[in-house]
């Protein structure tokens, strides 16, 4: 049976790596404190940073998050 989500949280990430290691954490312990189901999505909006790299890392420890990366903008973005 799937759980139902009562709350999704997007982040929109732009070279938001340092931001993201230090507040998803607390944003999930925010979240699981409240006892109800969740997911958090960053999309990565073509980010030169390795904001996708660490969200993936920070999904590995907190499977309630996941990536998309935008690549329209990230075609855009260029060298």
């Amino acid at each position: 049976m799937e759980t139902r989500l009562y709350l999704s949280v997007v982040i929109p990430a732009y070279n938001e790596q340092e931001r993201l290691k230090r507040f998803v954490p607390g944003i999930v312990k925010f979240l699981q404190a409240k006892g109800q189901p969740f997911e958090i999505i960053v999309v990565n909006d073509g980010s030169r940073d390795d904001t996708a790299q660490v969200a993936r890392e920070l999904s590995n420890g907190f499977p309630m998050l996941r990536l998309i990366i935008s690549t329209r903008i990230a075609a855009k973005a260029g060298p």
